[in-house]
């Protein structure tokens, strides 16, 4: 998603936990110059929870994307809190492909014998805290039938 963004001509800074990734972003950053593309493409080390910390003070940004990877964090309401100090007012966040609640159920087994963490989420829940710490015009998308697990994504702006 972030080469795609960057393709597009935004400025885009790409996170992940894992500093093993440095080498796929790298690759990723020398293909935009070797296509003659300005590098708007950087990447950061940065757990979900605290990327706020990480990346700068402030409202800098104006949206923020968490592909399929908030049900891994250890601490969802955090992970949005910090994302939302890094929005600026207006800003939108979108939240793609994350499992319903059943997948709580459904994964415990499996997080457990891969020492990872798994969640599901529960809509009602999600829009209270979005709405806790700023963010209006919240808008799900359930996706298609995928088992049990039907996976969704949600749109919010923040005040």
């Amino acid at each position: 998603m972030s080469e795609q963004l960057a393709l597009m001509g935004y400025q885009v800074t790409g996170t992940s936990i894992d500093p093993g990734d440095e080498p796929i972003w790298r690759g990723k950053q020398n293909a935009l110059l070797a296509k003659g593309l300005p590098s708007s493409l950087e990447f950061v080390v940065a757990a979900m929870e605290s990327v706020d910390s990480v990346l700068a003070e402030g409202p800098i940004y104006d949206a923020a994307f968490v592909y399929e990877a908030l049900h891994h964090a250890y601490d969802w309401r955090e992970a949005i809190n910090s994302t939302a100090k890094l929005l600026k007012p207006g800003g939108l966040l979108f939240i793609f492909k994350e499992p319903n609640l059943f997948h709580t159920f459904s994964a415990y087994r499996v997080a457990k014998l891969s020492n990872t963490h798994e969640v599901g989420f529960n809509p009602s829940k999600i829009t209270s805290h979005l709405e806790g710490v700023g963010f209006t015009e919240i808008k799900f998308q359930r996706g298609k039938y995928h088992g049990w697990v039907l996976p969704i994504s949600i749109v919010a702006k923040k005040i």
